[in-house]
């Protein structure tokens, strides 16, 4: 089973090409990409809304 970690030592180790050709995988790259600090950050404070 292909699981987050797995996805995580392939995007650690730049084998990118997995990636395009499975929807999990795809998923998991868009998902990525959101999920950082600065927007998160921004989205919060556009929304009003206070994370604990």
């Amino acid at each position: 089973m292909k699981d987050f970690n797995y996805w995580k030592r392939l995007h650690e180790s730049e084998q990118l090409e997995e990636f395009s050709t499975d929807n999990i995988g795809l998923l998991w790259l868009k998902a990525k990409s959101i999920i950082r600090k600065e927007l998160i950050a921004e989205f919060v404070l556009q929304n009003n809304i206070t994370l604990k």
